[in-house]
């Protein structure tokens, strides 16, 4: 008796809610506010550029050196650079470390040795990444390591990400189908459990 009392008293709350619904509903958009920004400009440098007769325009822009050496001179300039962004495709992604032909393949891991952490370092809890340039040559060996950041700060890390790099073997980079020796590039990270 008393469930179908619940029962009947649920469906007519539903058809009087459906009753007094209202049939059609309207969204209102709010209309966006313009946004007025005004930019004002001051102590611009004036600038004359004049060209004398018998004397040839530059044939590029002067960029100077943003150096605070003192020995490098003030009219020091450096010439204009293109990059090429579709250089050194390949099919397994860019060439590494510069702009390389398209028949270019980096080297690729075979074994990845991954470093021990050093036990004085986990009790200090000491984490983060040791960055490595390694070069590859033609038979896939590691012949040369050099740290390019090290966000331990720990000389032990440092040391144990260059031991692992020399003990790791790479397919050696390919360029027209040739071995070749090759940087590339790897990061270790250390993080106490």
């Amino acid at each position: 008796m008393r469930l179908e009392k619940t029962t009947a008293i649920s469906l007519l709350s539903l058809i009087l809610f459906f009753l007094f619904m209202p049939k059609k509903i309207e969204l209102k958009l709010m209309e966006p506010k313009q946004l007025h920004l005004s930019i004002k400009i001051e102590d611009v440098p004036v600038t004359v550029q004049q060209i004398r007769r018998g004397i040839k325009k530059p044939l590029r822009p002067m960029i100077p050196l943003p150096v605070e050496d003192l020995s490098v001179p003030e009219d020091e300039t450096i010439d204009s650079t293109v990059i090429d962004l579709d250089a050194g495709f390949s099919p397994f992604g860019r060439g590494v470390l510069n702009a390389t032909r398209a028949d270019t393949i980096p080297p690729r891991p075979i074994r990845q040795v991954i470093p021990g952490y050093p036990e004085e370092d986990q009790k200090k809890n000491i984490s983060g990444v040791v960055g490595l340039l390694i070069k590859v040559d033609k038979r896939g060996k590691v012949v040369n390591v050099v740290v390019t950041f090290n966000s331990t700060e720990s000389a032990f890390c440092e040391q144990a990400a260059i031991e692992a790099a020399y003990q790791s073997r790479y397919y050696p980079a390919a360029l027209a189908d040739k071995p070749v020796a090759m940087w590339t590039s790897c990061e270790y990270g250390f993080k106490p459990d």
